[in-house]
């Protein structure tokens, strides 16, 4: 995994209250945990908003022949790619993502923006990581500590650093992107699908 993960995951570790790790592949119950659930953890943390720093623009390669019915055109997805936001710039463009990651459209050429899988640690914004490191404390109590109470105080803080996580970046947004259909789904991102106000 990139640099930068092992000192995210001490993070969590020491909300935890456990001893920080060296290496994710040492032989220990706090290393093999974080290896097995931190990429899971990340993705799911990306996929949930729309972060600025892990948004991504991208021309896609047509591929051959055509869908069976319904699309006129096909396109591969980046191997990155998370969760689709415009096509063309517009966020309701008619579309289907399918098995491997093909997209299927009406449009002649594609032009995407896109939430992106972040491997690198120092492209993420530093709320975001913060964001991550909660989650991960969260997905970790159990296998790590067995404490239900501790998981439920950890889901509190992930939810409050999220919340600051998200309106630092709906802050960075121009206004234009919070109008639309956007600012609807940011409303409704987030852990469990709390309704937070970006703009407050």
């Amino acid at each position: 995994m990139a640099s930068g993960v092992v000192e995210l995951v001490n993070q969590a570790l020491t909300s935890l209250g456990v001893e920080p790790i060296n290496d994710l592949e040492e032989n220990s119950r706090p290393a093999r945990f974080a290896k097995q659930k931190y990429e899971h953890v990340r993705d799911v943390v990306l996929r949930s908003h729309v972060w600025n720093s892990a948004t991504k623009r991208a021309s896609l390669p047509r591929l051959e022949g055509v869908p069976v019915f319904g699309y006129a055109y096909q396109y591969q997805l980046p191997a990155d790619f998370l969760r689709l936001l415009t096509i063309n710039q517009h966020p309701k463009e008619r579309h289907r993502i399918e098995h491997n990651r093909v997209l299927l459209t009406d449009v002649e050429a594609a032009q995407i923006t896109y939430v992106a899988r972040i491997d690198t640690i120092v492209e993420m914004d530093l709320l975001l990581q913060e964001v991550i490191a909660a989650r991960l404390a969260v997905e970790l109590a159990m296998p790590l500590k067995g404490d239900i109470a501790l998981r439920s105080q950890l889901m509190g803080e992930y939810q409050e650093k999220y919340a600051e996580a998200m309106y630092a970046d709906a802050k960075e947004k121009p206004m234009e992107q919070l109008s639309g259909s956007e600012w609807v789904e940011g409303r409704q991102s987030g852990p469990h699908s709390t309704w937070i106000d970006a703009r407050r």
